[in-house]
Parts: structure tokens; C-alpha cells; sequence
């Protein structure tokens, strides 16, 4: 998992209507999702090439649909107005 930036908050997200295909912007596989917080907000996350691979394997997902309502680790920019949201790593229960 990676490490949380300086000023961020690390918060548990869900999954919803992940999506993994070939993203003909980039040229290669990529693995999308909305991640709804808890307290509110959500925000279309995308992982791209090897990320995405590993994170499918963390799951032990081998169809996509299996992520939906799963939990996931994402760090949160606590900004005025909206906030900035990355992933850091799959949150296995």
C-alpha cells in the first residue's frame, strides 16, 4: 500500500461499478471505479497497466463485477469545495 502524503487523510472508500477494459487514450489496461466515502462524496478512480493487474490479484477478483461494494483504502485531500481523491491500496477484511 502506498504511503500516505503529508496533509492527507487515509479513509476506508466502496466500490462501485468497476469497469476494466483497454483505454485506447493511453494504449493499455485499465481498471475504473467510484469510490463512495462514507461521510459523503464519491469520485471515478482509474488504475492503469500493472496497478491495475495487482490490484484485481489483491482481491483475487478474476471477474470484475466481484469488486463491486468491496472496500478500499484512499487517501483525501481535505480541501475547501471538493476534494482531491487517490487510492492507496486494496483494504482485505
Amino acid at each position: 500500500m502506498k504511503e500516505v502524503a503529508k496533509g492527507w487523510q487515509m479513509k476506508v472508500a466502496i466500490m462501485k461499478k468497476p469497469a476494466f477494459g483497454f483505454d485506447s487514450d493511453w494504449g493499455g489496461c485499465s481498471l475504473r471505479f467510484n469510490a463512495h466515502l462514507v461521510e459523503g462524496g464519491a469520485a471515478t478512480l482509474d488504475l492503469r497497466g500493472q496497478e491495475a493487474l495487482d490490484f484485481l490479484k489483491a482481491y483475487q477478483a478474476y471477474n470484475v463485477n466481484a469488486l463491486e461494494g468491496k472496500p478500499v483504502w484512499v487517501e483525501v485531500e481535505p480541501i475547501t469545495g471538493s476534494p482531491t481523491v487517490r487510492v492507496l491500496g486494496p483494504c482485505l477484511v
